[in-house]
């Protein structure tokens, strides 16, 4: 049961994050800074994300990417 609630807090962070990466962004947008964000949370495929699951280690980890472009053309 725990790999079930370390991945339903593992989300919860992730989507955290990505609401506040994306407010972010607005603010870039309405200032005229063209920009854009890319977010993975979760970096592995399903397959190895289910042998974490059910595998004995206890340091299991899992990992994402955020990428925010700026265009620098249009940065004042």
């Amino acid at each position: 049961m725990q790999p079930i609630i370390d991945l339903l807090q593992y989300q919860v962070f992730c989507d955290r994050i990505k609401v506040e990466l994306e407010k972010m962004v607005s603010a870039l947008l309405k200032a005229g800074i063209l920009c854009s964000l890319r977010f993975n949370a979760v970096g592995e495929s399903g397959h190895r994300l289910v042998e974490q699951l059910v595998a004995d280690e206890t340091a299991k980890r899992i990992g994402g990417e955020a990428v925010l472009r700026i265009d620098a053309r249009h940065v004042i």
